[in-house]
């Protein structure tokens, strides 16, 4: 089964200086074991921050430079799939 995003990250708004901000992204496919959920920022894979399998996107002590469009992709390894796409954005004020 390809990959779908079940529930995409939604837009948000934190105040600058919060301790931090959590994007979600819920996706599926089958078999299961080999999905993978990654993040990009401006068309750059983030590596940190990332938890439970990549559906959390945590940003700590967010500031305006965090400001943009988040993208959350579901792949599934080994696949010829499109990958699933999903958009947030985020605006810090």
């Amino acid at each position: 089964m390809a990959p779908i995003i079940v529930i995409p990250p939604g837009n948000s708004s934190v105040v600058a200086g919060s301790s931090e901000v959590t994007l979600e992204c819920i996706a599926n496919a089958r078999p299961v074991e080999e999905l993978s959920v990654s993040w990009k920022r401006n068309g750059v894979r983030l590596t940190s921050g990332l938890h439970s399998f990549g559906r959390h996107l945590t940003i700590n002590n967010p500031t305006s430079s965090d400001t943009g469009v988040y993208v959350c992709e579901a792949t599934l390894r080994g696949s010829t799939f499109e990958p699933a796409r999903a958009r947030a954005f985020l605006s810090i004020i």
